[in-house]
Protein backbone atom coordinates (compact mmCIF):
# COMPACT_ATOMS: atom_id res chain seq x y z
CA UNK A 1 0.00 0.00 0.00
CA UNK A 2 1.58 3.54 -1.11
CA UNK A 3 1.84 6.46 1.41
CA UNK A 4 -0.55 9.16 1.60
CA UNK A 5 1.93 11.48 1.63
CA UNK A 6 5.89 11.89 2.01
CA UNK A 7 7.66 12.99 4.94
CA UNK A 8 9.34 16.54 5.03
CA UNK A 9 13.12 15.28 5.35
CA UNK A 10 16.34 17.53 4.65
CA UNK A 11 19.25 16.01 4.83
CA UNK A 12 22.93 17.04 4.76
CA UNK A 13 26.52 15.07 4.72
CA UNK A 14 30.02 16.56 5.28
CA UNK A 15 33.12 14.94 5.07
CA UNK A 16 36.04 16.23 7.31
CA UNK A 17 39.53 15.86 6.84
CA UNK A 18 41.56 15.79 10.00
CA UNK A 19 45.37 15.72 9.77
CA UNK A 20 47.02 14.46 11.94
CA UNK A 21 49.99 16.54 13.77
CA UNK A 22 50.99 13.85 16.44
CA UNK A 23 50.03 10.08 16.79
CA UNK A 24 46.54 9.37 16.66
CA UNK A 25 45.67 6.32 18.63
CA UNK A 26 41.64 5.08 18.32
CA UNK A 27 39.93 1.79 18.36
CA UNK A 28 38.51 -0.02 15.97
CA UNK A 29 35.00 1.12 16.68
CA UNK A 30 35.93 4.74 16.26
CA UNK A 31 32.32 6.40 16.59
CA UNK A 32 32.89 6.50 20.73
CA UNK A 33 36.05 8.58 20.58
CA UNK A 34 34.95 10.76 17.75
CA UNK A 35 31.05 11.10 19.57
CA UNK A 36 32.45 11.94 22.84
CA UNK A 37 35.41 13.97 21.83
CA UNK A 38 33.20 16.08 19.94
CA UNK A 39 30.47 16.39 22.73
CA UNK A 40 32.96 17.42 25.16
CA UNK A 41 34.19 20.13 22.60
CA UNK A 42 30.79 21.20 21.82
CA UNK A 43 30.07 22.11 25.21
CA UNK A 44 33.32 24.31 25.45
CA UNK A 45 32.78 25.93 21.94
CA UNK A 46 29.01 26.32 22.55
CA UNK A 47 27.30 25.85 26.14
CA UNK A 48 27.57 29.34 28.44
CA UNK A 49 26.88 27.21 31.78
CA UNK A 50 29.56 24.69 31.17
CA UNK A 51 30.58 24.36 34.35
CA UNK A 52 27.40 22.80 35.68
CA UNK A 53 26.92 19.31 36.27
CA UNK A 54 26.66 17.01 33.01
CA UNK A 55 22.83 17.16 33.07
CA UNK A 56 23.00 20.79 32.96
CA UNK A 57 20.49 20.93 29.65
CA UNK A 58 17.49 19.93 31.68
CA UNK A 59 17.18 22.87 32.91
CA UNK A 60 18.57 25.39 30.65
CA UNK A 61 15.85 27.60 29.95
CA UNK A 62 17.83 27.74 25.81
CA UNK A 63 18.66 24.05 25.77
CA UNK A 64 16.42 23.87 22.46
CA UNK A 65 18.00 26.44 20.95
CA UNK A 66 21.70 26.26 22.24
CA UNK A 67 24.21 24.14 19.92
CA UNK A 68 25.24 21.85 22.08
CA UNK A 69 22.00 21.50 23.84
CA UNK A 70 20.21 21.04 20.72
CA UNK A 71 22.60 18.49 18.96
CA UNK A 72 24.36 16.62 21.75
CA UNK A 73 21.86 16.41 24.55
CA UNK A 74 18.63 16.61 22.32
CA UNK A 75 15.49 16.28 24.62
CA UNK A 76 11.67 16.52 23.75
CA UNK A 77 10.29 20.01 23.39
CA UNK A 78 7.98 21.08 25.67
CA UNK A 79 4.41 21.55 22.66
CA UNK A 80 5.87 18.18 21.54
CA UNK A 81 2.34 16.15 20.47
CA UNK A 82 4.04 12.84 19.90
CA UNK A 83 6.70 10.62 22.12
CA UNK A 84 5.21 12.51 25.89
CA UNK A 85 6.17 9.43 27.23
CA UNK A 86 9.55 9.85 26.55
CA UNK A 87 12.56 12.60 28.08
CA UNK A 88 14.91 12.05 24.32
CA UNK A 89 14.58 11.98 20.90
CA UNK A 90 16.56 11.01 17.62
CA UNK A 91 19.33 13.81 17.47
CA UNK A 92 19.56 15.70 14.81
CA UNK A 93 23.09 13.77 13.36
CA UNK A 94 24.74 10.86 12.49
CA UNK A 95 28.85 10.27 12.66
CA UNK A 96 29.80 7.69 10.51
CA UNK A 97 33.58 6.94 11.40
CA UNK A 98 36.47 5.21 9.42
CA UNK A 99 34.87 1.66 8.69
CA UNK A 100 38.67 0.16 8.96
CA UNK A 101 40.65 2.62 10.88
CA UNK A 102 44.48 1.55 11.40
CA UNK A 103 45.57 1.09 14.68
CA UNK A 104 47.52 4.62 14.78
CA UNK A 105 47.31 7.61 12.87
CA UNK A 106 50.55 8.64 12.27
CA UNK A 107 51.65 12.43 12.06
CA UNK A 108 50.46 13.85 8.83
CA UNK A 109 48.40 11.43 8.07
CA UNK A 110 44.68 12.07 7.13
CA UNK A 111 41.44 10.76 9.21
CA UNK A 112 38.36 10.75 7.16
CA UNK A 113 34.94 11.05 9.12
CA UNK A 114 31.23 11.73 7.56
CA UNK A 115 28.81 14.02 9.38
CA UNK A 116 25.44 13.57 7.98
CA UNK A 117 23.18 16.66 9.40
CA UNK A 118 19.22 16.31 9.34
CA UNK A 119 16.69 19.41 8.75
CA UNK A 120 17.48 22.39 11.45
CA UNK A 121 20.67 20.44 12.46
CA UNK A 122 22.15 21.31 9.41
CA UNK A 123 23.05 25.26 10.39
CA UNK A 124 24.36 24.26 12.96
CA UNK A 125 27.62 23.30 10.94
CA UNK A 126 29.64 26.14 11.34
CA UNK A 127 29.87 25.17 15.47
CA UNK A 128 30.40 21.06 14.58
CA UNK A 129 33.70 22.83 12.89
CA UNK A 130 34.29 25.10 15.70
CA UNK A 131 34.39 21.72 17.88
CA UNK A 132 36.81 19.84 15.89
CA UNK A 133 39.09 22.58 15.88
CA UNK A 134 38.91 22.40 19.67
CA UNK A 135 39.35 18.88 19.61
CA UNK A 136 42.26 19.42 17.76
CA UNK A 137 43.52 21.39 19.78
CA UNK A 138 43.32 19.30 23.05
CA UNK A 139 43.93 15.82 20.79
CA UNK A 140 42.02 13.23 21.21
CA UNK A 141 42.43 8.91 21.64
CA UNK A 142 44.81 7.22 23.43
CA UNK A 143 47.84 9.67 24.37
CA UNK A 144 45.44 12.82 22.78
CA UNK A 145 46.79 13.05 19.68
CA UNK A 146 46.66 16.43 17.94
CA UNK A 147 45.50 17.03 14.57
CA UNK A 148 44.02 19.89 12.41
CA UNK A 149 41.17 20.22 10.17
CA UNK A 150 41.94 20.42 6.78
CA UNK A 151 38.91 20.63 4.35
CA UNK A 152 35.44 20.01 5.28
CA UNK A 153 33.61 18.46 1.74
CA UNK A 154 29.82 18.85 1.28
CA UNK A 155 28.77 15.70 -0.74
CA UNK A 156 25.13 15.04 -1.79
CA UNK A 157 24.04 11.83 -0.26
CA UNK A 158 22.50 10.47 -3.52
CA UNK A 159 24.63 11.58 -6.34
CA UNK A 160 27.63 12.18 -4.85
CA UNK A 161 28.85 15.63 -6.23
CA UNK A 162 30.57 17.52 -3.37
CA UNK A 163 32.33 21.03 -2.99
CA UNK A 164 34.44 22.30 -0.26
CA UNK A 165 32.59 24.67 2.22
CA UNK A 166 35.63 24.86 4.81
CA UNK A 167 39.69 25.24 4.50
CA UNK A 168 42.59 26.36 5.88
CA UNK A 169 40.52 28.03 8.87
CA UNK A 170 38.22 29.09 6.29
CA UNK A 171 34.75 29.19 5.46
CA UNK A 172 34.44 29.23 1.68
CA UNK A 173 31.34 29.91 -0.30
CA UNK A 174 29.48 26.86 -1.53
CA UNK A 175 26.84 27.98 -4.65
CA UNK A 176 25.83 24.71 -5.20
CA UNK A 177 22.63 23.13 -2.97
CA UNK A 178 23.81 19.50 -1.55
CA UNK A 179 20.93 19.02 0.47
CA UNK A 180 18.52 15.42 -0.45
CA UNK A 181 15.40 15.55 0.40
CA UNK A 182 12.78 12.42 0.21
CA UNK A 183 10.87 13.55 -2.98
CA UNK A 184 14.89 12.94 -4.09
CA UNK A 185 14.58 9.91 -3.18
CA UNK A 186 11.05 9.16 -4.19
CA UNK A 187 12.10 10.00 -7.24
CA UNK A 188 15.51 8.49 -8.19
CA UNK A 189 13.24 5.31 -7.01
CA UNK A 190 10.05 6.02 -9.50
CA UNK A 191 9.38 3.40 -11.74
CA UNK A 192 11.06 0.61 -10.23
CA UNK A 193 9.63 -2.69 -9.90
CA UNK A 194 11.56 -4.74 -7.95
CA UNK A 195 10.53 -7.85 -5.96
CA UNK A 196 14.02 -8.94 -4.51
CA UNK A 197 15.75 -6.48 -2.27
CA UNK A 198 19.54 -6.78 -1.01
CA UNK A 199 19.91 -5.04 2.63
CA UNK A 200 23.45 -5.05 3.70
CA UNK A 201 24.02 -3.96 7.50
CA UNK A 202 27.36 -2.28 7.25
CA UNK A 203 27.64 -1.43 10.80
CA UNK A 204 26.08 -3.45 13.96
CA UNK A 205 22.56 -2.60 14.17
CA UNK A 206 20.89 -3.13 16.86
CA UNK A 207 17.08 -3.43 16.42
CA UNK A 208 14.57 -4.24 19.31
CA UNK A 209 11.30 -5.60 18.63
CA UNK A 210 8.65 -6.57 21.07
CA UNK A 211 11.69 -5.96 24.24
CA UNK A 212 13.91 -7.62 22.89
CA UNK A 213 17.32 -7.54 20.43
CA UNK A 214 16.74 -8.37 16.97
CA UNK A 215 19.55 -11.10 15.67
CA UNK A 216 17.24 -12.11 12.15
CA UNK A 217 16.00 -8.75 10.97
CA UNK A 218 12.48 -9.46 9.04
CA UNK A 219 11.55 -7.14 6.57
CA UNK A 220 8.62 -6.01 8.65
CA UNK A 221 10.66 -5.12 11.56
CA UNK A 222 13.06 -3.28 9.26
CA UNK A 223 10.10 -1.10 7.63
CA UNK A 224 8.41 -0.80 11.80
CA UNK A 225 12.07 0.77 12.40
CA UNK A 226 12.66 2.94 9.47
CA UNK A 227 9.03 4.35 9.71
CA UNK A 228 9.61 5.21 13.62
CA UNK A 229 12.93 6.94 12.47
CA UNK A 230 12.28 8.47 9.45
CA UNK A 231 9.10 10.00 10.73
CA UNK A 232 10.62 11.60 14.03
CA UNK A 233 13.19 13.41 12.44
CA UNK A 234 10.74 14.84 10.09
CA UNK A 235 8.72 15.83 13.38
CA UNK A 236 11.24 17.19 15.22
CA UNK A 237 13.80 18.46 13.61
CA UNK A 238 12.33 19.10 10.07
CA UNK A 239 9.12 20.66 11.59
CA UNK A 240 6.62 18.14 9.47
CA UNK A 241 4.33 15.80 11.03
CA UNK A 242 4.03 12.81 8.52
CA UNK A 243 0.66 11.47 8.13
CA UNK A 244 0.43 8.29 6.19
CA UNK A 245 -0.87 4.71 6.48
CA UNK A 246 1.60 3.29 8.41
CA UNK A 247 -0.59 0.35 9.30
CA UNK A 248 -1.09 -0.28 5.63
CA UNK A 249 2.55 0.14 4.90
CA UNK A 250 3.62 -2.61 7.91
CA UNK A 251 1.09 -4.73 6.33
CA UNK A 252 2.65 -5.02 3.28
CA UNK A 253 5.78 -5.33 4.63
CA UNK A 254 4.60 -8.44 6.28
CA UNK A 255 4.39 -10.27 2.63
CA UNK A 256 7.65 -9.81 1.94
CA UNK A 257 9.96 -12.77 2.66
CA UNK A 258 13.37 -13.06 4.29
CA UNK A 259 15.16 -15.10 1.02
CA UNK A 260 18.01 -15.53 2.86
CA UNK A 261 20.64 -13.65 5.23
CA UNK A 262 24.41 -13.49 5.90
CA UNK A 263 23.80 -12.29 9.22
CA UNK A 264 26.34 -12.43 12.65
CA UNK A 265 26.40 -10.31 16.15
CA UNK A 266 29.24 -7.94 16.62
CA UNK A 267 29.40 -7.06 20.47
CA UNK A 268 31.24 -3.88 21.47
CA UNK A 269 31.47 -1.40 24.48
CA UNK A 270 31.94 2.03 25.39
CA UNK A 271 32.02 3.69 28.75
CA UNK A 272 30.17 7.25 29.00
CA UNK A 273 32.21 9.35 30.86
CA UNK A 274 28.80 11.72 31.15
CA UNK A 275 26.51 8.68 32.60
CA UNK A 276 29.40 6.86 34.40
CA UNK A 277 28.51 3.52 33.23
CA UNK A 278 29.58 1.26 30.78
CA UNK A 279 27.08 0.54 27.20
CA UNK A 280 26.73 -2.37 25.45
CA UNK A 281 26.34 -0.88 21.53
CA UNK A 282 26.65 -4.44 19.27
CA UNK A 283 24.72 -5.20 16.63
CA UNK A 284 23.53 -7.53 13.77
CA UNK A 285 26.30 -6.87 10.61
CA UNK A 286 26.02 -9.11 6.98
CA UNK A 287 23.37 -8.88 4.53
CA UNK A 288 20.11 -10.26 4.40
CA UNK A 289 17.60 -10.98 1.16
CA UNK A 290 14.36 -10.22 1.36
CA UNK A 291 11.63 -10.85 -1.41
CA UNK A 292 7.76 -9.95 -2.43
CA UNK A 293 6.30 -6.69 -2.79
CA UNK A 294 9.42 -4.01 -1.44
CA UNK A 295 9.36 -1.15 -4.19
CA UNK A 296 6.90 0.71 -2.81
CA UNK A 297 9.78 0.80 0.22
CA UNK A 298 12.65 1.77 -1.79
CA UNK A 299 12.76 5.48 -0.75
CA UNK A 300 11.95 4.82 2.90
CA UNK A 301 14.95 2.52 3.03
CA UNK A 302 17.50 4.75 1.42
CA UNK A 303 16.50 7.29 3.63
CA UNK A 304 17.24 4.94 6.74
CA UNK A 305 20.60 3.97 4.23
CA UNK A 306 21.63 7.67 5.17
CA UNK A 307 20.16 8.37 8.59
CA UNK A 308 21.32 5.06 10.16
CA UNK A 309 19.16 2.82 11.99
CA UNK A 310 18.29 1.00 15.05
CA UNK A 311 19.78 2.43 18.42
CA UNK A 312 23.28 4.47 19.11
CA UNK A 313 23.15 5.70 15.25
CA UNK A 314 24.90 9.02 16.48
CA UNK A 315 27.79 7.06 16.75
CA UNK A 316 28.09 5.47 13.65
CA UNK A 317 25.69 2.16 14.07
CA UNK A 318 23.04 1.04 11.96
CA UNK A 319 24.36 1.80 8.42
CA UNK A 320 22.45 0.36 5.35
CA UNK A 321 23.48 -0.01 2.04
CA UNK A 322 20.39 -1.15 -0.27
CA UNK A 323 20.78 -2.75 -3.61
CA UNK A 324 18.05 -3.90 -6.01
Amino acid sequence: MLPTSAPYLQLAAFRFVLRAAEAIQIPPNAGSTLRGGFGAALKRVACFQRSRPPDSCAGCPVAHQCPYGYLFETRLPPDSEVLRSSSEIPHPFVIEPPESPPPVYEPGSALELRFVLVGRGIAFLPYIVLAFERLGEVGMGRGRGRFQVEEVVAEHPLTGHWAPVYRGGKPLACATDLTLSYEELAAACAGANADDLLVEFVTPTRLVADGRLVERPSFQQLVRAALRRISSLSYFHCGNRWEADFQGMVATAERVETAATDLRWVDWERYSSRQETRMKLGGVVGSARYRGPVSVFLPLLLAAGVVHLGKACSFGNGKLRVRW
